[in-house]
């Protein structure tokens, strides 16, 4: 069982965020390029859903997600990826609806017998934009979906 996801501040616009996978880098890299796997996971915490999943993950290709609640509030997220080598790295500029900066986001996969570790580093505009961005429950949520994703994975290897 993976431990759960480490977050550090590595600089003052910076966050670095490691989980580790019970899969190897090509199979992690699908779940996250793939909109059939993505939709398995990335589903957001309990109450909301899904309702919209594009990834077109070349170089210049874009991807879009949004989520809606019960009470019919909506969010998204749109990204440019500005590097991508699969299985092992990719780079994006992402923004979430109405949030008023971007982020640079640069993950990278790196298997050891077997288990992948992703290694995200999200870089921020300012030190203010950072913390808004931890303040937000970003990482609850996102251990959330990696709990979800280490079910995808499981499932896919069976």
């Amino acid at each position: 069982m993976p431990k759960p996801l480490e977050v550090s501040l590595i600089s003052d616009t910076e966050i670095r965020i490691v989980r580790a996978f019970d899969a190897p880098a090509a199979l992690v890299f699908r779940a996250w390029s793939e909109p059939a796997l993505v939709q398995r996971w990335l589903s957001g915490p309990p109450g909301w859903r899904f309702t919209r999943c594009e990834i077109d993950a070349r170089l210049g290709g874009e991807y879009r997600f949004a989520w809606a609640n019960e009470a019919g509030v909506e969010f998204g997220l749109t990204g440019v990826y500005s590097e991508i080598d699969p299985p092992t790295r990719w780079v994006s500029v992402e923004q979430f609806e109405g949030a008023p900066t971007k982020s640079t986001v640069t993950t990278e996969l790196v298997e050891t017998n077997g288990v992948t570790n992703s290694v995200m580093t999200l870089a921020y505009e300012s030190k203010e934009a950072r913390d808004r961005a931890l303040q937000s429950g970003m990482t609850d949520g996102m251990e959330h979906g990696y709990k979800q994703l280490d079910a995808v994975l499981t499932e896919e290897q069976a």
